[in-house]
């Protein structure tokens, strides 16, 4: 049998790190997992990506999972402006990152690869691949009468992302975009 952990919204920056860790310690470790996926929302900042991605994979190898693969995404809170980067400027600057000199596999720009380990079992596998699949007006409530280009015009008044997130066309070309890289 493949395991797969996976969480999001550990929101380093709001959360310390050693709480992180403990988490990882207790309900991840234990199971000793093939792949750990991170999906999204990890991190408030670039500098704290690196360091949650880097500490994670440290506490990996120290504890008997040197062999668990790891990959991420992005959430919209790891995209909204950082110390002077734009929202487009982190976007582009994960896609060019050597994230596996940190051990870990970026789901935005390259599919995860698992295979049965089981000697017993016969040949599985499984290709993990994904996108932050976000946009601001994702969740309207259909039964009200707006129409997405209301929400678009609206969206500085409705949600924060729209204040901190900059350099992005509107959203559906964005998510459409998203949806197509994954094609």
């Amino acid at each position: 049998m493949i395991r797969i952990a996976a969480t999001s919204d550990t929101h380093l920056g709001i959360t310390k790190m050693s709480t992180i860790i403990e988490r990882l310690r207790a309900d991840v470790i234990p199971h000793k997992p093939q792949a750990l996926l991170l999906l999204g929302d990890n991190a408030e900042s670039w500098h704290d990506l690196i360091s949650l991605l880097a500490n994670i994979r440290q506490e990996l190898n120290m504890n008997g999972c040197a062999k668990t693969q790891t990959a991420f995404l992005l959430g919209n809170h790891s995209l909204w402006t950082d110390h002077g980067m734009s929202s487009t400027e982190i976007w582009n600057k994960a896609l060019t990152y050597d994230w596996a000199s940190l051990g870990w596999t970026y789901l935005e720009r390259d599919e995860l690869y698992l295979v049965e380990l089981d000697p017993e079992a016969s040949k599985k596998y499984v290709v993990v691949a994904g996108t932050i699949g976000w946009f601001e007006y994702s969740a309207k409530d259909p039964s009200l009468s707006y129409d997405d280009a209301w929400y678009e015009a609206h969206r500085f008044d409705i949600t924060n992302d729209a204040r901190f997130m900059t350099g992005f066309k509107d959203n559906r070309t964005f998510a459409r975009e998203r949806l197509e890289a994954l094609q």
